[in-house]
């Protein structure tokens, strides 16, 4: 990957508007350097002995099961007679979309 310098950094400040300072630039400088000192840290990690994803969303076996809280549920009935504006079977609500 190329390093990104000063001229870099200006082009994506423009394209969003943003003239960036001379102290901007700089602490852009050492964010960027400093974030690929620590990628670096990444390529010392041994992964010989670890096997690849089939798929990226592996089934996760640790999450408990959902239970359910039944005593809040209304029937339909009482949603009806709540309702302002309805016929036999809906809730009648004004069209926002055009």
């Amino acid at each position: 990957m190329a390093k990104l310098n000063e001229k870099d950094f200006i082009k994506m400040a423009n394209k969003i508007y943003i003239e960036p300072t001379k102290e901007v630039l700089d602490f852009l400088k050492e964010e960027y350097d400093l974030i690929e000192k620590n990628l670096e840290k990444f390529k010392q990690i041994d992964v010989s002995k670890v096997e690849p994803l089939v798929r990226i969303s592996e089934p996760i076996n640790f999450l408990r099961e959902d239970e359910f809280d039944t005593s809040i549920l209304l029937d339909k009935e009482s949603i009806l007679d709540n309702a302002t504006e309805k016929d036999s079977n809906y809730v009648l609500i004004k069209r926002i979309l055009k």
